[in-house]
């Protein structure tokens, strides 16, 4: 079996639902687990918090629970709190908020009140991490990645990604060359900026390209030995061997395409 045959998802286990869109090299793996929030370890959640789309590490450690959660517009806040039972939590903000509820079969649902609003809360658990070495670095407990690249750094880039889709100039930069791009199903060779830039051009006329890497999330996102996964897939990046962060997958589908 080959490296790119091998399954990317080694720290995931106990599957009973996945999504996964093909890149270059494999499938990526989005996986809800059979059981409640994980001990000693990173959960991490997708979901809506009243009306703003979250990502959400939960970080579980005995009882205790700390919770950060980063929208779409890249906005975070941080909680504490603990199981209350078996299949409940209460999660605290230093404002005076909470958020609390059940969690089952890999969903939260609950409600809460932040920054003064009721919300209610609905999401799955999307995939996790072992807490590491730090426990405030979320890519320290990657057997694979610990040691090769740090949250700052990770985090850093993929701020620089959505930064800089509004400029095409800066976004084609940050590409591995060559690589084959999959625009729906089709494949592109790609060898160069200049060819880069001709195919952008396409992606930001004719679909919703734009949209989804400004509104990507930039912290908690999947990773495996080929680096770090953005939006279901859609673009794939690690470091190269001169130690500096580039794209090598980009693999966008509109909706008619997805299956």
């Amino acid at each position: 079996m080959t490296k790119q045959e091998q399954t990317s998802t080694e720290q995931l286990t106990a599957v009973t639902t996945t999504e996964a869109l093909t890149t270059e090299k494999e499938s990526y793996t989005e996986t809800t687990m059979e059981e409640l929030i994980r001990n000693d370890t990173h959960n991490i959640f997708k979901g809506t918090i009243g009306e703003s789309e979250v990502q959400m590490n939960i970080r579980r450690e005995g009882n205790t629970l700390t919770a950060s959660y980063i929208t779409r517009t890249d906005d975070e806040k941080t909680l504490r709190g603990e199981m209350k039972g078996p299949t409940e939590f209460q999660l605290n903000d230093k404002e005076g908020g909470y958020l609390k509820g059940t969690v089952y079969d890999g969903n939260l649902k609950g409600t809460g009140n932040i920054s003064g609003k009721d919300v209610t809360i609905r999401m799955y658990l999307s995939t996790f991490m072992p807490i590491g070495y730090d426990h405030d670095d979320y890519y320290s407990g990657d057997r694979i990645m610990s040691g090769q690249m740090t949250s700052t750094e990770v985090e850093n880039f993929a701020k620089q990604i959505k930064e800089s889709i509004t400029d095409k100039e800066k976004f084609i930069k940050l590409f591995r060359y060559p690589l084959d791009i999959r625009v729906n199903k089709k494949v592109i060779p790609v060898q160069n900026e200049d060819e880069m830039s001709d195919q952008i051009d396409t992606l930001l006329a004719e679909t919703d390209f734009r949209e989804q890497i400004e509104t990507m999330y930039t912290k908690y996102l999947f990773t495996n030995y080929q680096g770090v996964c953005v939006e279901n897939g859609i673009l794939w990046f690690d470091k190269d061997d001169n130690g500096d962060f580039k794209i090598w997958s980009l693999n966008y589908r509109d909706s008619s395409h997805l299956n």
